[in-house]
């Protein structure tokens, strides 16, 4: 998908999460700010991205592991399968849509999260949960749109849920319909 039907997608998900939870509008606006961050980070590892423009701090690393890796795989020789097959599980819709690298991300700043002050925490629980809903949302609708490797390491073929590509004339359907749900949430959301 766009990073526009990513960002929709994930405020949509990150605001009916609010609304099931009765949430206040405070921790919704917080919540739906680190959405809109979180629904761009799975695709950080491509320079081509919304997020991979905004911070190239963040790709280059990664871009250099990739080209590092995928032109030793060019050279003859017995590594030369295993590198093309970690290329392509490395590139994009690689280990940035898997859900097991976002689960160890948070099991590693959890405990980070739990030495702040409760002043603190008040503060960046909702844009870390808001984060959280936004890649969930960003691999699940990418499953719909081209596919993801979800169960990798256990299972490496992407799962796909649909036949239509990024881009298309169903991923602007899918978002219209979205932003048909995502105003009446908002008004009833914010009590506007």
């Amino acid at each position: 998908m766009t990073a526009k039907s990513h960002e929709i997608t994930g405020i949509a998900a990150t605001e009916g999460i609010c609304l099931l939870t009765s949430q206040k509008p405070a921790f919704a606006l917080l919540a739906c700010a680190g959405a809109i961050v979180g629904s761009l980070l799975p695709d950080f590892d491509t320079p081509n991205s919304k997020i991979g423009r905004k911070l190239p701090i963040l790709f280059f690393p990664v871009w250099l592991f990739h080209s590092l890796i995928y032109l030793l795989s060019l050279l003859p020789g017995p590594l030369q399968k295993g590198l093309k097959n970690y290329s392509r599980q490395t590139g994009h819709r690689g280990f940035s849509h898997y859900p097991i690298t976002w689960l160890v991300i948070a099991l590693i700043l959890l405990p980070l999260l739990m030495n702040m002050s409760a002043t603190v925490q008040i503060w960046i629980f909702p844009i870390l949960a808001g984060m959280g809903i936004g890649i969930a949302s960003h691999i699940l609708t990418d499953m719909f749109f081209g596919g993801v490797s979800v169960l990798y390491p256990f299972y490496k073929p992407r799962i796909t849920l649909s036949p239509f590509k990024t881009a298309g004339l169903a991923e602007k359907i899918v978002c219209i319909a979205v932003l048909a749900t995502l105003i009446p949430m908002t008004l009833r959301l914010f009590r506007i």
